[in-house]
């Protein structure tokens, strides 16, 4: 036994080792993806920013290839690259100074109006007739310069920003590679231990299967043995009853009062002995005999039974409600388990008047038939509710209720070898309510 809960116990401590190694990975990869979350959205804008300020870059330079080749060739056709480059560079200003620091973004802006400026200046003087004015503005080198500046900017931002990529993608390699060494390590260890918990497991099964065997088998010897005893008793009964009669009819005369009077405590003796020996073989007989299933109406089981119970039903009044339809069961078996409710409510009854017997049965919500036997006899109390279904396990004097104590145990006996369950709910005084539930 010691060793059954150290194993237990061992094996209890693998997998709750193998959850908690299970749970530090996944939360330690939620917080490496969690970061990543942040990181891309970080990335997100300097690719953003980077794709915005080579736009500008771009857009610049097709202003001033229009402008060069309006000046050389004086066609308005190369206007119409300018005139749409200039509009992009104006939304491209707008969207980085939301995406630059202020600082950046003012010198831009600066750098970037005293170009167009020139450009302007430049275009107005060859419109108005001074070409020679035009092309010595352009070869002042004013626009190249404020044309370096820019490029001077944007290549600063565009390095910098190629950096933070770079170092942010290099960041979230090295955690992706920490994260499948720590799940391979993971998997790895909480593997070793799981292998260990189900070795112990199915060392644990296969004992238990052992044991299961042997009890099995003893519980065959029981029953063969209880079996053999109680066929073997009904043979002394049978003579020690017959004598007794025989006594009584015959020689009943030379006895006195008393003498008779013992001789019919014998008899009943015997006839309660016949009956015990007869439910302990009923009851021997659930375990060895095979059940054989089909479908039964519970309903026409009782009204069976109700014209069975005869005279010692006459003044109860009996109710019948059963509207759950047939069921799988033992025909036999599920007579047998009805019988003894019935024959207890009317027996218990007896004292009361009047003597009520409700029998109903309805379907369940999850589609189970449920069959009730509700009575307003003595009743019991609710602490024996499991007690009251034990063999030989009896509540009343059986000077006041005769039977058994065997009935009710081969109500649950049948409810459990047919896969349903038997209870009961009861107070003192005041009847009780048996139920029979089998599966859909």
């Amino acid at each position: 036994m010691q060793r059954f809960f150290s194993a237990f116990g061992a094996r209890r401590l693998g997998i709750v080792a193998a959850l908690c190694i299970q749970l530090a990975v996944g939360m330690y990869v939620y917080a490496v993806f969690s970061s990543f979350a942040e990181q891309d959205v970080r990335n997100g804008i300097l690719s953003d920013r980077l794709g915005r300020i080579a736009d500008l870059r771009g857009d610049l330079v097709d202003m001033e290839t229009g402008q060069r080749g309006y000046l050389l060739t004086a066609s308005r056709k190369y206007l119409e690259p300018y005139d749409t480059a200039r509009g992009r560079v104006k939304i491209d200003l707008d969207a980085l100074r939301g995406l630059l620091g202020a600082s950046e973004a003012e010198l831009l802006e600066k750098l970037v109006a005293v170009k167009t400026k020139e450009m302007q200046e430049t275009l107005a003087l060859f419109d108005s007739g001074d070409r020679d004015g035009a092309f010595k503005m352009v070869r002042s080198d004013l626009g190249k310069r404020s044309m370096d500046e820019i490029r001077a900017v944007v290549e600063r931002v565009q390095a910098r920003d190629r950096d933070e990529v770079a170092a942010i993608r290099g960041r979230q390699e090295r955690a992706r590679g920490r994260v499948r060494l720590a799940l391979l390590a993971g998997f790895v260890v909480s593997a070793g231990l799981l292998l260990g918990a189900f070795g112990l497991l199915e060392r644990e099964v296969r004992q238990r299967r052992t044991v299961a065997v042997e009890l099995a088998a003893r519980n065959r010897e029981m029953e063969n043995f209880t079996y053999s005893v109680s066929h073997d008793l009904k043979a002394p009964l049978r003579g020690i009853d017959g004598y007794s009669q025989l006594l009584l009819e015959d020689y009943g005369e030379k006895f006195d009062e008393d003498g008779r009077s013992f001789l019919r405590n014998i008899r009943h003796g015997t006839l309660q002995m016949h009956r015990l020996i007869d439910d302990l073989l009923e009851y021997s007989r659930l375990e060895r005999r095979p059940f054989e299933y089909g479908t039964v109406d519970p309903r026409a089981l009782f009204e069976t039974l109700l014209a069975e119970c005869g005279a010692a039903a006459e003044d109860v009044d009996l109710s019948l409600d059963v509207r759950c339809g047939p069921v799988r069961a033992d025909a036999k078996g599920l007579g047998m388990a009805l019988r003894n409710l019935v024959d207890n409510a009317v027996k218990f009854t007896r004292d009361v008047n009047p003597r009520q017997v409700e029998i109903g049965g309805e379907r369940t919500d999850a589609g189970a038939c449920r069959l009730w036997v509700r009575d307003n006899g003595v009743g019991f109390d609710m602490k024996f509710h499991d007690r009251i279904f034990d063999i030989f396990q009896r509540l009343q004097r059986a000077e006041d209720y005769p039977g058994t104590g065997i009935g009710l145990a081969i109500v649950r006996k049948t409810m459990e070898r047919m896969g349903g369950r038997a209870w009961a709910e009861s107070e003192p005084g005041k009847g009780a309510t048996f139920y029979l539930e089998f599966p859909g």
